[in-house]
């Protein structure tokens, strides 16, 4: 359930955005992994710690780190990934 008490939907991008740039922590080094600019990083983040109502990341001087909800959203973001990926293949070969 989300904020709202409506069904959660994450976006696929959004949490390839988030997987990049927590792997990396790192948003420049996300954008240029996923060939877009680091505004759209930045606009993608911003949106889906809207949409999940948590901050992911702490942005200080010396760069980025994870939040707690971050830490926590990081294995299930790469699970989630995974098991997109796999059943896009699996579409594909019927």
């Amino acid at each position: 359930m989300g904020p709202s008490g409506g069904m959660l939907m994450v976006d696929y991008f959004k949490l390839q955005i988030f997987l990049q740039s927590a792997e990396r922590l790192s948003f420049s080094e996300a954008a240029k992994y996923l060939h877009v600019t680091q505004p759209t990083i930045s606009r993608n983040i911003q949106a889906l710690e809207k949409d999940l109502a948590v901050k992911l990341f702490e942005r200080s001087g010396e760069g980025l780190r994870l939040t707690e909800a971050g830490r926590l959203l990081l294995p299930r973001a790469r699970k989630l990934l995974c098991q997109t990926s796999e059943l896009k293949q699996m579409m594909e070969s019927l």
